[in-house]
């Protein structure tokens, strides 16, 4: 997993990358990074993360049924993609409730979803 740090590097020196702050009443609790993907050749919502204080509580659920939409409407696609680790039966589980599906495929060892918009 990266950390939010190389993630910021990476959206400086790395184009169609963009890095967000995730917050909650005013507090910051998480940090996404979404865009295109070059190698692959797709939008991916490359990076989630919400602080530990606030997992649980349904935050990253929200995050992940937002992230997409901001992605469609600032970029104009028509899916997104994201990967995890095949052992993470939660952020899978989390993905399947808003509606990413598997697409049975591994990029780098992680499970391939991905979501299309109607």
């Amino acid at each position: 997993m990266a950390s939010n740090a190389l993630s910021i590097v990476q959206s400086v020196y790395e184009d169609g990358w963009v890095i967000k702050a995730i917050e909650h009443e005013g507090e910051l609790i998480g940090f996404t990074m979404f865009g295109w993907n070059e190698e692959e050749e797709f939008y991916e919502l490359c990076r989630i993360m919400i602080d530990l204080h606030y997992q649980n509580k349904g935050y990253g659920t929200q995050a992940i049924k937002m992230i997409p939409d901001e992605m469609k409407s600032r970029f104009g696609c028509r899916e997104v993609y994201l990967s995890t680790d095949p052992e993470n039966a939660v952020g899978m589980h989390v993905y399947g409730k808003v509606g990413f599906k598997s697409e049975n495929r591994m990029v780098d060892d992680e499970e391939l979803f991905k979501i299309i918009f109607d």
